[in-house]
């Protein structure tokens, strides 16, 4: 069996969500609170729902998962089993009853709804729900709680495989059988019949007759315990003496201490004043650094200011000089303006008189011009045109000829008298005057434009003069300000070379010398020397009252009155405070053992009170007993069909349990390396090793939790492949199951579980981004949520 893929439409934080899984082994990482439980709890409620109906969220995933929005809890899965794909859907409802189950065969396109009490995990991991959270589900390592039914069906699993290689064969079933049988003589209440009547009667007696022989076993041992108490308490109390004359010792060499203590710190005193001695022979105190440091802050304080009206002087004496620049740059720009525009205007006016008596000049040439007479030449042409014309018909038509001859010699006359006046060619002069006349308009143009320009500058100059004159205004009042700030400099400057040399003066009757740059440094090595002093002074004051002397002469004296014999260190505080709470202890104990052995003493006498005669007792014990033979005859052949019944389940688990504690061991030992002989696995699951260094076995309540972790590991996955050793490799589930392992544990067990996946699919959910890079660096698919 393999999962193919995960689709999520609402479940716990999850919506819409898909999820693709390939075959071996894959590994999921997400951080904490990503999901992974969530998805790990979502598979196992698609195969096998939840009955339960508790309220508790954190025991009902119904309600724990319940998708945060309205959406309907619901989605879906993609595997394939014995080599046909499946589709499981499911859309969760308050129960498994009401839950809408679909299960779709992808390769026939065949659909399937199934009911409630269908439980698709029974079907396609053939395990019940208890069996396959201890089998192929690992949400987790610790040792299996115990459930007697799954338990039981994994039991029967292995053992029918290991005698018969069939899982449907149970000999549960068998053991039924023969116990009905039994029940046919001997009833199952233990009430009906006579042998059942009579072995409880004789049960009831033996129970009297052993509770009596535990008494007078009880009253033995009660004697017994009472001597040993008595003999403890003998014993404890002259431990007890012994360490109250400790005490004693003790006390005087506590006392010690606080002398010895005294007298050191008077040395590390009388150390400390060597730095605060001053050349008149007193010590600096605190008047005296108050006045240091308030001299020294006067100091400070003047050669800031200094330093402060010292740059402000030179930033006031760089905007006077930036004035004077911008006041002289203002003028010389004007005035040069104003001379440029001038000398152009004169040019042009220049220009303008030339042009004017070339213009006189033509206007002159062309009034001297005047016009010419001139024969009129058409009429003349005319005339003699008509002439020949007469004179060349005057020998077809005299009359024709004669007329136009007359009007021809009359128009050739006219010709010659009537003259025609003809101006003289002045257009080369008119087109001179034009273009002198456009030249004249183009200066006059240019003229206007530069007695604008010049008014403008004027204007403008008379607005920089106005400027000027306010510039330099604010010279003045800015020379007044830099003469102001540069008094104030040098009154800062007096005042700080007098707060330094009454500094100085201050320090002078110090043994230091008072150098200028060291000034703070000789204050703060002052005052640090005087907080120390201080300190020391409190300590010993306090320690004069604990040593109860107040000279170092006093304290030697009290020295020698507190050694003892034999003794020549001090003990601590901490150690007398030991003795005394082992004293403590020990007269608690003394008083609780005086306690138990008065509770032994009474529970004696209680006992003595109440235990019956044996010798009655057994006489009754007798009697059913004879009763009970006569029975027996009826019921011996049930007794031994039982009793082979045993011999062959006890010979059925040595046949698996050897099956599972070889293959478990040999997991192990995989993960766990070669320190580890063999692995025994008990009919509950319980855990020992055998290891190379001790002899025996050893229970995994012994081991690390690493180690532990590794063995629980082993058994899931040797249980796994014994259980699907003659079917389809199921898919094993696992929720971070390496989180205790170190990295050389884990990076093996990634190692192992590679290989272990070649036939089967793995998929690990794992919040460690470190485990994913081994199984990287194995080859391992990754996958992120």
């Amino acid at each position: 069996m393999k999962i193919k893929s995960i689709d999520i439409a609402a479940f716990g934080k999850f919506k819409n969500y898909h999820l693709d899984l390939d075959d071996g082994f894959t590994m999921i990482l997400g951080e904490n609170e990503k999901g992974k439980t969530t998805i790990m709890s979502f598979i196992r409620m698609m195969f096998y729902g939840n009955s339960g109906k508790t309220s508790d969220a954190e025991k009902n995933p119904r309600i724990k998962y319940r998708p945060w929005n309205s959406d309907i809890m619901a989605g879906s899965i993609t595997f394939t089993h014995n080599r046909t794909n499946y589709r499981l859907e499911r859309e969760f409802k308050k129960s498994n009853s009401a839950d809408k189950i679909t299960l779709i065969n992808l390769d026939l396109g065949t659909t399937q709804t199934l009911s409630g009490s269908d439980v698709p995990g029974a079907t396609f991991f053939g395990l019940t729900d208890a069996a396959f959270e201890r089998s192929v589900f690992i949400g987790g390592l610790d040792a299996p709680a115990k459930n007697d039914v799954a338990d039981g069906e994994i039991n029967s699993r292995l053992s029918n495989i290991a005698v018969t290689g069939d899982q449907d064969i149970s000999y549960e079933a068998v053991k039924l059988r023969l116990q009905k049988a039994r029940e046919e003589l001997l009833s199952r209440g233990g009430k009906k019949g006579k042998l059942d009547k009579t072995a409880l009667e004789l049960e009831d007696i033996q129970k009297e007759i052993n509770a009596a022989r535990q008494t007078e076993e009880n009253i033995a041992v009660i004697r017994q315990q009472i001597a040993l108490k008595e003999a403890e308490i003998e014993v404890d109390a002259q431990e007890s003496a012994r360490l109250f004359g400790q005490l004693k010792d003790a006390d005087r060499l506590k006392k010690r201490i606080f002398v010895e203590r005294y007298i050191a710190a008077e040395k590390e005193l009388a150390d400390v004043r060597q730095g605060l001695c001053l050349k008149n022979g007193n010590y600096a105190d605190g008047v005296f650094l108050a006045d240091a440091k308030s001299l020294y802050g006067a100091y400070l304080n003047a050669e800031e200011k200094a330093q402060s009206l010292g740059t402000e002087l030179t930033r006031q004496k760089d905007e006077l000089d930036a004035l004077i620049k911008q006041v002289e740059s203002a003028q010389i720009t004007v005035d040069g303006k104003a001379r440029l525009l001038g000398d152009k205007c004169d040019d042009i006016d220049s220009k303008i008189e030339v042009i004017k008596g070339d213009l006189d000049f033509l206007n002159n040439k062309i009034k001297a011009l005047k016009p010419e007479k001139k024969i009129n030449l058409p009429l003349t042409i005319v005339g003699l045109t008509l002439s020949l014309i007469g004179a060349g018909l005057f020998f077809l038509n005299l009359y024709i000829a004669l007329g136009l001859l007359g009007a021809g010699i009359i128009l050739l006359v006219l010709g010659l008298i009537i003259k025609k006046n003809i101006l003289p060619d002045d257009s080369v002069i008119q087109a001179q005057i034009q273009e002198n006349s456009r030249k004249l308009t183009d200066l006059l143009e240019s003229k206007q434009n530069l007695l604008k320009e010049i008014s403008l500058l004027n204007q403008k100059e008379n607005d920089n003069k106005i400027k000027v004159a306010a510039d330099k205004a604010v010279l003045e009042s800015k020379n007044r300000q830099v003469s102001l700030c540069e008094k104030e400099y040098q009154t800062a400057r007096v005042v700080s070379k007098s707060a330094k040399n009454a500094l100085l003066e201050h320090l002078g009757v110090l043994y230091i010398t008072a150098e200028e740059e060291k000034l703070g440094e000789i204050i703060s090595g002052l005052e640090e020397k005087l907080r120390t002093a201080e300190n020391i002074m409190q300590k010993i004051a306090l320690l004069a009252d604990h040593a109860n002397c107040s000279s170092v002469a006093e304290a030697e004296e009290k020295l020698e009155s507190y050694n003892i014999a034999g003794v020549t260190e001090s003990v601590t505080e901490q150690e007398v405070d030991d003795l005394k709470e082992r004293f403590k202890l020990q007269s608690e104990i003394t008083g609780k053992k005086r306690s138990e052995l008065s509770a032994l003493k009474v529970e004696l006498k209680t006992l003595c009170d109440s235990c019956p005669s044996l010798a009655v007792l057994n006489r009754k014990k007798e009697e059913l007993s004879q009763k009970i033979q006569n029975y027996k005859y009826y019921c011996d052949s049930i007794d031994i069909a039982a009793e082979a019944l045993d011999e062959a389940f006890c010979e059925l688990r040595k046949n698996y349990s050897s099956a599972l504690d070889t293959e478990t061991g040999k997991i192990f030992l995989s993960l766990a390396g070669d320190k580890y002989k063999s692995v025994s696995v008990s009919k509950n699951f319980d855990l020992n090793v055998t290891t190379e260094e001790a002899f025996g076995l050893k229970s995994s309540a012994y081991l690390s939790s690493g180690t532990e972790d590794q063995l629980y590991l082993a058994l899931r996955l040797a249980i796994t492949k014994l259980i699907t050793a003659d079917s389809e490799a199921l898919t094993i589930f696992m929720d971070d199951p390496l989180d205790q392992f170190d990295d050389i544990r884990a990076e093996k067990a990634i190692e192992f579980l590679k290989d272990y996946s070649a036939d089967k699919q793995i998929i690990m959910f794992t919040c460690h981004s470190a485990f994913a890079d081994m199984a990287r660096n194995n080859g391992i698919n990754i996958q992120e949520i």
